[in-house]
C-alpha cells in the first residue's frame, strides 16, 4: 500500500519546519511564503505575524521551510498550511 506523502509539521528548536509533499510545486511554496512574509497573504493572522520572527527558504529545493518564532505546530497548520490547498490549485488550475 503506497501511501501519499503528505505535509508534515515538526516543532524544533526556536522554529516550526514544514515539510511539504514532493509534488507541491516549489515555484508555488516560494511565492506564498514571499506573500505570507509580505503581510498579502489571507491565511496569516496579525497575531501570528507578530510572532514569527523569520520565514527560511533555504531549503526549498527539499520543499522544507522554516519559520522562526515563539510559535506552535498549531499555529503553522491554522496559518501558514491553511493556504495549502490554495497552493495546489495555484498550480493545477484545470482542476476543481
Amino acid at each position: 500500500m503506497n501511501k501519499k506523502k503528505q505535509t508534515s509539521i515538526t516543532k524544533k528548536d526556536g522554529f516550526v519546519e514544514i515539510k511539504f509533499s514532493k509534488d507541491m510545486p516549489k515555484e508555488a511554496i516560494e511565492k506564498q511564503v514571499g506573500e505570507c512574509q509580505a503581510a498579502t497573504c489571507d491565511c496569516c493572522t496579525t497575531e501570528f505575524r507578530e510572532k514569527v520572527t523569520k520565514f527560511d527558504t533555504s531549503e526549498l529545493s527539499s520543499n522544507k521551510i522554516k519559520v522562526y518564532g515563539t510559535i506552535s505546530e498549531d499555529e503553522v497548520k491554522s496559518n501558514v498550511l491553511s493556504c495549502a490547498p490554495k497552493l495546489k490549485d495555484k498550480h493545477n488550475t484545470d482542476k476543481k
